[in-house]
Protein backbone atom coordinates (compact mmCIF):
# COMPACT_ATOMS: atom_id res chain seq x y z
CA UNK A 1 0.00 0.00 0.00
CA UNK A 2 1.14 3.26 -1.16
CA UNK A 3 1.37 5.94 1.67
CA UNK A 4 -1.17 8.64 0.08
CA UNK A 5 0.49 11.93 1.75
CA UNK A 6 4.37 11.25 1.11
CA UNK A 7 5.63 10.32 -2.47
CA UNK A 8 8.84 7.83 -2.72
CA UNK A 9 12.12 8.35 -4.44
CA UNK A 10 11.18 6.96 -7.56
CA UNK A 11 8.31 9.40 -8.23
CA UNK A 12 9.66 12.41 -7.17
CA UNK A 13 12.53 11.44 -9.52
CA UNK A 14 10.19 10.66 -12.52
CA UNK A 15 8.21 14.24 -11.88
CA UNK A 16 11.18 16.06 -11.88
CA UNK A 17 12.58 14.65 -15.67
CA UNK A 18 9.36 15.24 -17.06
CA UNK A 19 8.51 18.52 -17.13
CA UNK A 20 6.67 18.42 -20.50
CA UNK A 21 4.43 15.38 -19.50
CA UNK A 22 0.88 16.77 -17.88
CA UNK A 23 -0.31 16.69 -14.74
CA UNK A 24 -3.39 14.19 -16.21
CA UNK A 25 -0.64 11.79 -18.10
CA UNK A 26 2.05 11.71 -15.19
CA UNK A 27 -1.58 11.06 -12.47
CA UNK A 28 -2.19 8.23 -14.94
CA UNK A 29 1.85 6.85 -14.93
CA UNK A 30 1.97 6.93 -11.22
CA UNK A 31 -1.70 5.77 -10.20
CA UNK A 32 -2.25 8.87 -8.37
CA UNK A 33 -4.95 11.74 -8.25
CA UNK A 34 -4.70 15.07 -9.87
CA UNK A 35 -4.28 17.09 -6.90
CA UNK A 36 -1.61 14.65 -6.18
CA UNK A 37 0.82 15.58 -9.01
CA UNK A 38 -0.18 19.18 -8.64
CA UNK A 39 0.73 19.66 -4.99
CA UNK A 40 4.42 17.81 -5.39
CA UNK A 41 4.85 20.22 -9.03
CA UNK A 42 4.21 22.89 -6.45
CA UNK A 43 6.61 22.23 -3.78
CA UNK A 44 9.38 21.19 -6.30
CA UNK A 45 8.83 24.48 -7.69
CA UNK A 46 7.67 23.24 -11.39
CA UNK A 47 5.73 25.23 -13.36
CA UNK A 48 2.83 22.98 -15.21
CA UNK A 49 3.40 22.99 -19.12
CA UNK A 50 0.62 25.05 -21.05
CA UNK A 51 -0.67 21.99 -23.64
CA UNK A 52 -1.90 24.51 -27.25
CA UNK A 53 -3.61 22.51 -29.75
CA UNK A 54 -1.15 23.80 -32.94
CA UNK A 55 -3.11 24.21 -36.19
CA UNK A 56 -3.24 21.95 -39.01
CA UNK A 57 -2.60 23.51 -42.38
CA UNK A 58 -6.37 22.28 -43.49
CA UNK A 59 -7.42 24.51 -40.56
CA UNK A 60 -4.70 27.60 -41.96
CA UNK A 61 -6.26 26.96 -45.02
CA UNK A 62 -9.93 27.10 -44.15
CA UNK A 63 -8.91 30.29 -41.94
CA UNK A 64 -7.23 32.13 -45.42
CA UNK A 65 -10.36 30.83 -48.06
CA UNK A 66 -12.73 32.16 -45.87
CA UNK A 67 -12.35 36.01 -44.90
CA UNK A 68 -15.90 36.87 -44.84
CA UNK A 69 -16.34 34.96 -41.97
CA UNK A 70 -16.38 36.56 -38.39
CA UNK A 71 -14.03 35.17 -35.89
CA UNK A 72 -17.35 33.44 -33.79
CA UNK A 73 -18.36 31.45 -37.05
CA UNK A 74 -15.09 30.25 -37.51
CA UNK A 75 -14.46 29.33 -34.06
CA UNK A 76 -17.77 27.23 -34.00
CA UNK A 77 -16.87 25.99 -37.42
CA UNK A 78 -12.77 24.63 -36.19
CA UNK A 79 -14.09 23.96 -32.81
CA UNK A 80 -11.54 26.42 -31.25
CA UNK A 81 -12.47 29.92 -28.95
CA UNK A 82 -13.17 33.30 -30.24
CA UNK A 83 -9.48 34.66 -28.99
CA UNK A 84 -7.34 31.97 -30.92
CA UNK A 85 -9.19 32.65 -34.07
CA UNK A 86 -8.18 36.42 -33.74
CA UNK A 87 -4.58 35.58 -32.60
CA UNK A 88 -3.85 33.17 -35.44
CA UNK A 89 -5.28 35.90 -37.97
CA UNK A 90 -3.48 38.87 -36.43
CA UNK A 91 -0.24 36.48 -36.91
CA UNK A 92 -1.36 35.85 -40.66
CA UNK A 93 -2.25 39.09 -41.36
CA UNK A 94 -5.62 38.45 -42.60
CA UNK A 95 -7.52 40.62 -40.14
CA UNK A 96 -8.71 44.19 -40.93
CA UNK A 97 -7.60 47.31 -39.33
CA UNK A 98 -10.10 48.20 -37.12
CA UNK A 99 -8.93 51.03 -35.42
CA UNK A 100 -8.40 52.31 -39.21
CA UNK A 101 -11.18 54.42 -41.24
CA UNK A 102 -13.46 52.66 -43.91
CA UNK A 103 -12.64 52.75 -47.15
CA UNK A 104 -15.35 54.77 -49.76
CA UNK A 105 -16.34 51.96 -51.03
CA UNK A 106 -17.48 50.45 -47.84
CA UNK A 107 -18.97 53.40 -46.87
CA UNK A 108 -21.08 53.62 -49.55
CA UNK A 109 -22.11 49.99 -49.54
CA UNK A 110 -23.12 50.75 -45.91
CA UNK A 111 -25.40 53.93 -46.67
CA UNK A 112 -26.69 52.47 -49.50
CA UNK A 113 -27.76 49.33 -47.71
CA UNK A 114 -28.83 51.20 -44.26
CA UNK A 115 -31.61 48.74 -44.93
CA UNK A 116 -29.85 45.71 -43.66
CA UNK A 117 -28.91 44.51 -40.08
CA UNK A 118 -25.49 45.31 -38.50
CA UNK A 119 -24.96 41.01 -38.69
CA UNK A 120 -25.34 40.76 -42.84
CA UNK A 121 -23.24 43.94 -43.21
CA UNK A 122 -20.38 42.44 -40.79
CA UNK A 123 -20.53 39.14 -43.27
CA UNK A 124 -20.56 40.77 -46.18
CA UNK A 125 -17.31 43.22 -45.49
CA UNK A 126 -15.58 41.43 -42.97
CA UNK A 127 -15.96 43.49 -39.94
CA UNK A 128 -17.15 42.80 -36.46
CA UNK A 129 -20.49 44.23 -35.21
CA UNK A 130 -19.41 46.58 -33.21
CA UNK A 131 -17.18 48.01 -35.31
CA UNK A 132 -19.64 48.43 -37.91
CA UNK A 133 -21.92 50.13 -35.28
CA UNK A 134 -19.86 52.62 -34.11
CA UNK A 135 -19.20 53.17 -37.92
CA UNK A 136 -23.07 54.14 -38.58
CA UNK A 137 -22.77 55.83 -35.28
CA UNK A 138 -20.12 58.09 -36.67
CA UNK A 139 -21.85 58.56 -40.43
CA UNK A 140 -25.47 58.66 -39.10
CA UNK A 141 -26.36 56.31 -41.10
CA UNK A 142 -30.11 54.73 -39.65
CA UNK A 143 -31.70 52.24 -40.68
CA UNK A 144 -35.14 53.38 -42.11
CA UNK A 145 -38.47 52.68 -39.86
CA UNK A 146 -40.93 50.54 -41.79
CA UNK A 147 -44.25 52.55 -41.65
CA UNK A 148 -47.25 50.33 -40.84
CA UNK A 149 -50.17 49.43 -43.80
CA UNK A 150 -53.37 49.65 -43.46
CA UNK A 151 -53.83 46.22 -43.39
CA UNK A 152 -51.64 46.25 -39.85
CA UNK A 153 -53.45 49.09 -38.38
CA UNK A 154 -56.62 47.54 -38.76
CA UNK A 155 -55.37 44.25 -37.46
CA UNK A 156 -54.37 46.20 -34.21
CA UNK A 157 -58.14 47.85 -34.15
CA UNK A 158 -59.93 45.09 -34.06
CA UNK A 159 -57.38 42.91 -31.94
CA UNK A 160 -57.48 45.67 -28.78
CA UNK A 161 -57.06 42.14 -26.61
CA UNK A 162 -53.72 40.85 -27.57
CA UNK A 163 -50.72 41.68 -26.04
CA UNK A 164 -47.97 44.06 -27.86
CA UNK A 165 -45.65 40.98 -27.66
CA UNK A 166 -48.17 38.71 -30.07
CA UNK A 167 -48.67 41.51 -32.21
CA UNK A 168 -44.94 42.06 -32.82
CA UNK A 169 -44.11 38.46 -33.20
CA UNK A 170 -47.36 38.16 -36.04
CA UNK A 171 -46.10 41.23 -38.14
CA UNK A 172 -42.32 41.02 -37.72
CA UNK A 173 -41.65 43.71 -35.27
CA UNK A 174 -40.22 45.16 -31.99
CA UNK A 175 -42.31 45.64 -29.21
CA UNK A 176 -41.62 48.92 -28.91
CA UNK A 177 -42.90 49.85 -31.90
CA UNK A 178 -46.23 47.96 -31.90
CA UNK A 179 -46.37 50.05 -28.07
CA UNK A 180 -45.94 52.80 -30.16
CA UNK A 181 -48.15 52.77 -32.53
CA UNK A 182 -51.33 51.60 -30.34
CA UNK A 183 -50.31 54.84 -28.33
CA UNK A 184 -50.58 56.50 -31.60
CA UNK A 185 -53.43 55.49 -32.23
CA UNK A 186 -55.43 55.82 -28.84
CA UNK A 187 -55.57 52.11 -27.84
CA UNK A 188 -53.23 52.28 -24.89
CA UNK A 189 -52.43 54.85 -22.90
CA UNK A 190 -48.86 56.11 -22.53
CA UNK A 191 -46.90 55.60 -19.27
CA UNK A 192 -47.34 58.78 -16.94
CA UNK A 193 -44.74 60.58 -15.81
CA UNK A 194 -44.61 62.52 -12.28
CA UNK A 195 -44.40 66.21 -12.78
CA UNK A 196 -42.35 68.35 -10.99
CA UNK A 197 -45.82 69.50 -8.90
CA UNK A 198 -46.44 65.78 -7.94
CA UNK A 199 -42.84 65.28 -6.60
CA UNK A 200 -42.67 67.92 -4.75
CA UNK A 201 -45.98 66.94 -3.59
CA UNK A 202 -44.73 63.83 -2.62
CA UNK A 203 -41.46 64.72 -0.51
CA UNK A 204 -43.66 67.27 1.22
CA UNK A 205 -46.57 64.87 2.02
CA UNK A 206 -44.34 61.71 2.77
CA UNK A 207 -45.93 60.81 5.90
CA UNK A 208 -49.15 60.14 3.99
CA UNK A 209 -49.53 56.41 3.23
CA UNK A 210 -49.59 55.03 -0.72
CA UNK A 211 -53.15 54.76 -0.97
CA UNK A 212 -53.62 58.57 -0.01
CA UNK A 213 -50.96 59.92 -2.18
CA UNK A 214 -52.72 57.67 -5.37
CA UNK A 215 -56.11 58.23 -4.64
CA UNK A 216 -54.99 62.22 -4.77
CA UNK A 217 -52.63 62.13 -8.01
CA UNK A 218 -54.51 59.32 -9.67
CA UNK A 219 -52.12 56.32 -9.71
CA UNK A 220 -51.42 53.57 -8.69
CA UNK A 221 -49.53 52.50 -4.79
CA UNK A 222 -47.47 50.41 -6.87
CA UNK A 223 -45.78 53.39 -8.84
CA UNK A 224 -45.92 55.75 -5.57
CA UNK A 225 -43.55 52.80 -3.68
CA UNK A 226 -41.45 52.99 -6.36
CA UNK A 227 -40.76 56.55 -6.87
CA UNK A 228 -40.42 56.82 -3.09
CA UNK A 229 -37.98 54.48 -3.12
CA UNK A 230 -35.96 56.08 -5.98
CA UNK A 231 -36.11 59.94 -4.51
CA UNK A 232 -34.97 58.04 -0.86
CA UNK A 233 -37.73 58.49 0.83
CA UNK A 234 -38.20 55.93 3.97
CA UNK A 235 -42.07 55.06 4.74
CA UNK A 236 -41.92 55.64 8.58
CA UNK A 237 -44.75 53.47 10.21
CA UNK A 238 -47.62 54.94 11.23
CA UNK A 239 -48.59 55.45 14.71
CA UNK A 240 -51.97 54.54 16.14
CA UNK A 241 -53.85 56.64 18.12
CA UNK A 242 -55.96 56.66 21.60
CA UNK A 243 -59.12 55.98 19.84
CA UNK A 244 -57.32 53.43 17.03
CA UNK A 245 -56.39 51.29 19.79
CA UNK A 246 -59.24 51.22 21.84
CA UNK A 247 -61.33 50.50 18.29
CA UNK A 248 -58.63 47.65 17.35
CA UNK A 249 -59.26 45.95 21.35
CA UNK A 250 -62.92 46.39 21.41
CA UNK A 251 -63.18 44.31 17.72
CA UNK A 252 -60.28 42.42 17.07
CA UNK A 253 -62.27 39.74 18.00
CA UNK A 254 -65.94 40.43 16.17
CA UNK A 255 -64.47 42.02 13.21
CA UNK A 256 -61.81 40.63 10.18
CA UNK A 257 -58.80 42.53 10.03
CA UNK A 258 -59.60 43.46 6.55
CA UNK A 259 -62.87 45.09 8.45
CA UNK A 260 -60.38 47.26 10.38
CA UNK A 261 -57.87 48.27 7.93
CA UNK A 262 -60.77 49.85 5.96
CA UNK A 263 -62.24 51.87 8.88
CA UNK A 264 -58.79 52.77 10.33
CA UNK A 265 -57.48 53.60 6.48
CA UNK A 266 -53.99 51.65 7.58
CA UNK A 267 -51.84 48.88 6.03
CA UNK A 268 -52.31 45.24 6.62
CA UNK A 269 -48.51 44.55 7.81
CA UNK A 270 -48.93 47.76 10.47
CA UNK A 271 -52.66 46.54 11.87
CA UNK A 272 -51.09 42.82 12.23
CA UNK A 273 -47.69 43.90 13.75
CA UNK A 274 -49.25 45.87 16.42
CA UNK A 275 -51.97 42.70 17.11
CA UNK A 276 -48.91 41.26 17.75
CA UNK A 277 -47.29 43.67 20.02
CA UNK A 278 -50.58 43.60 21.78
CA UNK A 279 -51.25 40.04 22.12
CA UNK A 280 -54.47 40.26 20.34
CA UNK A 281 -53.28 37.93 17.32
CA UNK A 282 -51.96 35.17 20.09
CA UNK A 283 -55.47 35.08 21.64
CA UNK A 284 -56.93 34.60 18.26
CA UNK A 285 -54.70 31.95 17.43
CA UNK A 286 -55.22 30.36 21.11
CA UNK A 287 -59.30 30.72 20.20
CA UNK A 288 -58.89 28.63 17.25
CA UNK A 289 -56.66 26.06 18.48
CA UNK A 290 -59.45 25.65 21.55
CA UNK A 291 -61.95 25.60 19.57
CA UNK A 292 -59.78 22.21 17.56
CA UNK A 293 -59.01 20.85 20.74
CA UNK A 294 -62.70 20.43 22.26
CA UNK A 295 -63.69 19.37 18.31
CA UNK A 296 -61.20 16.48 18.69
CA UNK A 297 -62.13 15.73 22.22
CA UNK A 298 -65.60 15.04 20.87
CA UNK A 299 -64.69 12.84 18.15
CA UNK A 300 -62.64 11.04 20.97
CA UNK A 301 -65.70 10.81 23.04
CA UNK A 302 -67.68 9.83 19.98
CA UNK A 303 -65.32 7.15 18.86
CA UNK A 304 -65.38 5.17 22.31
CA UNK A 305 -69.16 5.11 22.21
CA UNK A 306 -69.01 3.69 18.97
CA UNK A 307 -66.61 1.01 20.20
CA UNK A 308 -69.07 0.01 22.91
CA UNK A 309 -71.61 -0.54 20.58
CA UNK A 310 -69.53 -2.65 18.25
CA UNK A 311 -68.49 -4.98 21.71
CA UNK A 312 -72.54 -4.77 22.42
CA UNK A 313 -73.89 -5.52 19.05
CA UNK A 314 -71.26 -8.42 18.93
CA UNK A 315 -72.44 -9.95 21.99
CA UNK A 316 -76.06 -9.66 20.31
CA UNK A 317 -74.83 -11.73 17.72
CA UNK A 318 -73.33 -14.32 19.95
CA UNK A 319 -76.76 -14.52 21.24
CA UNK A 320 -78.30 -14.98 18.60
CA UNK A 321 -76.19 -17.89 16.53
CA UNK A 322 -76.67 -19.66 20.63
CA UNK A 323 -80.69 -19.40 20.09
CA UNK A 324 -80.67 -20.79 16.36
CA UNK A 325 -78.61 -23.86 17.51
CA UNK A 326 -80.86 -24.31 20.04
CA UNK A 327 -83.90 -24.06 17.62
CA UNK A 328 -81.94 -26.40 15.28
CA UNK A 329 -81.13 -28.97 18.37
CA UNK A 330 -85.23 -29.04 18.79
CA UNK A 331 -85.92 -29.39 15.18
CA UNK A 332 -83.61 -32.32 14.98
CA UNK A 333 -85.42 -33.99 18.36
CA UNK A 334 -88.81 -33.64 16.86
CA UNK A 335 -88.10 -34.90 13.70
CA UNK A 336 -86.24 -38.35 15.08
CA UNK A 337 -89.54 -38.89 17.16
CA UNK A 338 -91.69 -38.71 14.01
CA UNK A 339 -88.97 -41.36 12.21
CA UNK A 340 -89.88 -43.47 15.39
CA UNK A 341 -93.51 -44.86 13.86
CA UNK A 342 -95.75 -41.91 15.40
CA UNK A 343 -98.39 -41.74 12.97
CA UNK A 344 -100.99 -38.84 13.60
CA UNK A 345 -104.63 -39.32 11.91
CA UNK A 346 -105.53 -37.56 8.23
CA UNK A 347 -108.37 -35.46 10.61
CA UNK A 348 -105.82 -33.91 13.10
CA UNK A 349 -103.25 -33.71 10.28
CA UNK A 350 -105.95 -31.66 8.39
CA UNK A 351 -106.71 -29.10 11.52
CA UNK A 352 -102.75 -28.96 11.47
CA UNK A 353 -102.09 -27.57 8.07
CA UNK A 354 -103.84 -24.20 8.51
CA UNK A 355 -101.04 -23.18 11.48
CA UNK A 356 -98.22 -24.65 9.61
CA UNK A 357 -99.12 -22.14 6.67
CA UNK A 358 -99.36 -19.40 9.36
CA UNK A 359 -95.93 -20.03 10.84
CA UNK A 360 -94.51 -20.30 7.32
CA UNK A 361 -95.95 -16.47 6.89
CA UNK A 362 -94.44 -15.69 9.91
CA UNK A 363 -90.97 -16.44 9.52
CA UNK A 364 -91.22 -14.90 5.83
CA UNK A 365 -92.00 -11.54 7.53
CA UNK A 366 -89.85 -11.86 9.76
CA UNK A 367 -87.28 -12.54 7.15
CA UNK A 368 -88.35 -9.51 5.01
CA UNK A 369 -88.14 -7.41 8.08
CA UNK A 370 -85.71 -4.73 8.10
CA UNK A 371 -82.75 -4.97 11.32
CA UNK A 372 -84.62 -2.96 14.11
CA UNK A 373 -82.95 -0.32 16.03
CA UNK A 374 -81.70 -1.35 19.74
CA UNK A 375 -82.52 0.85 22.97
CA UNK A 376 -79.01 1.24 22.84
CA UNK A 377 -78.93 3.22 19.59
CA UNK A 378 -82.45 4.89 19.84
CA UNK A 379 -80.96 6.57 23.27
CA UNK A 380 -77.89 7.68 21.50
CA UNK A 381 -79.84 8.98 18.57
CA UNK A 382 -81.76 10.60 21.29
CA UNK A 383 -78.87 12.15 23.35
CA UNK A 384 -77.10 13.63 19.68
CA UNK A 385 -79.49 15.48 17.93
CA UNK A 386 -76.75 18.07 16.92
CA UNK A 387 -75.54 15.47 14.92
CA UNK A 388 -75.96 14.98 11.75
CA UNK A 389 -77.75 12.22 10.05
CA UNK A 390 -74.12 10.94 8.43
CA UNK A 391 -72.21 11.26 11.84
CA UNK A 392 -74.78 9.04 13.27
CA UNK A 393 -74.92 6.24 10.13
CA UNK A 394 -70.98 6.25 10.64
CA UNK A 395 -71.27 5.53 14.30
CA UNK A 396 -74.05 3.22 14.60
CA UNK A 397 -73.04 1.71 11.48
CA UNK A 398 -76.47 2.60 10.11
CA UNK A 399 -78.00 3.92 6.57
CA UNK A 400 -78.42 7.58 6.13
CA UNK A 401 -82.44 7.10 4.99
CA UNK A 402 -82.77 4.52 8.21
CA UNK A 403 -81.23 7.29 10.80
CA UNK A 404 -83.64 9.91 9.23
CA UNK A 405 -86.88 7.58 8.97
CA UNK A 406 -86.14 6.72 12.76
CA UNK A 407 -85.94 10.55 13.62
CA UNK A 408 -88.96 10.93 11.82
CA UNK A 409 -90.54 8.42 14.05
CA UNK A 410 -89.33 9.62 17.38
CA UNK A 411 -90.19 13.04 17.02
CA UNK A 412 -86.37 14.42 17.04
CA UNK A 413 -85.24 17.48 14.99
CA UNK A 414 -81.83 18.82 14.52
CA UNK A 415 -82.14 22.03 16.66
CA UNK A 416 -80.71 25.20 14.98
CA UNK A 417 -78.22 26.85 16.99
CA UNK A 418 -77.29 30.59 16.03
CA UNK A 419 -73.84 31.39 15.33
CA UNK A 420 -72.06 33.17 17.72
CA UNK A 421 -69.19 36.03 17.72
CA UNK A 422 -66.07 34.03 17.51
CA UNK A 423 -67.56 31.62 15.29
CA UNK A 424 -68.44 34.50 12.84
CA UNK A 425 -64.76 36.37 13.18
CA UNK A 426 -63.80 32.43 12.62
CA UNK A 427 -65.45 32.25 9.33
CA UNK A 428 -64.48 35.75 8.25
CA UNK A 429 -60.87 35.95 9.14
CA UNK A 430 -59.84 32.25 7.06
CA UNK A 431 -61.87 32.56 3.70
CA UNK A 432 -58.51 30.18 2.53
CA UNK A 433 -60.20 27.02 4.60
CA UNK A 434 -62.42 25.21 2.62
CA UNK A 435 -66.42 24.24 3.93
CA UNK A 436 -65.71 21.44 5.20
CA UNK A 437 -62.35 22.30 7.14
CA UNK A 438 -64.87 25.25 8.76
CA UNK A 439 -67.64 22.20 9.96
CA UNK A 440 -65.26 19.69 11.18
CA UNK A 441 -63.58 23.18 13.25
CA UNK A 442 -66.76 24.96 14.40
CA UNK A 443 -68.75 21.33 14.83
CA UNK A 444 -71.33 22.57 12.75
CA UNK A 445 -72.82 20.61 9.38
CA UNK A 446 -70.91 21.73 5.97
CA UNK A 447 -74.13 23.26 4.39
CA UNK A 448 -74.87 25.38 7.32
CA UNK A 449 -71.87 26.47 7.33
CA UNK A 450 -71.75 26.95 3.24
CA UNK A 451 -75.12 29.10 3.82
CA UNK A 452 -73.49 31.41 6.49
CA UNK A 453 -70.81 31.93 4.42
CA UNK A 454 -73.16 33.07 1.62
CA UNK A 455 -75.18 35.14 4.05
CA UNK A 456 -71.85 37.02 5.41
CA UNK A 457 -70.25 37.19 1.37
CA UNK A 458 -66.81 35.66 2.43
CA UNK A 459 -66.33 33.01 -0.59
CA UNK A 460 -63.90 30.35 -0.61
CA UNK A 461 -60.40 32.37 -1.36
CA UNK A 462 -56.59 30.00 -1.25
CA UNK A 463 -54.99 32.60 -2.46
CA UNK A 464 -55.85 34.99 0.31
CA UNK A 465 -52.53 34.38 2.54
Amino acid sequence: MKNKKTASDEEVMLIKNSPDVTNKELARLLGRSLPFVEHQRKIMGISTPITRKRFSNAEILCIKNNPNLSDKELAELLGRTKKTICYIRSKLGLNKPYGGSFTEEEIRFLRENRHLYNEDLAKHLGYPEELIAKEKHRLGIRRPVKVFSCEEIDFLLKNKNLSAEEQARKFGRTRESVYIEKCKLGITKPKKWFSEKEVDFIKENSNLSNSVLAEKLGCSEQSIERKKYRMGIKVLPKRFSDEDKDFIRKNHMLMTTEEIIKILKSSHSGILSYMKKMGYYNKIIANQKAQEANRKAQIAQLEAHKAQLEVQEAQRKVQEAQRKEQEAQRKEQANKKNKTGIKKSSHVEAKKKPNDVSKQQKKLNTSKQVNRFTKIEEKTIRENPNLSNRELADLLGRKEKDISNKKSYLGISRPMVRFTNEEIFTIKQNPQLTNKELAALLGRDKKVVYQKRIKLKVPYNPKKF
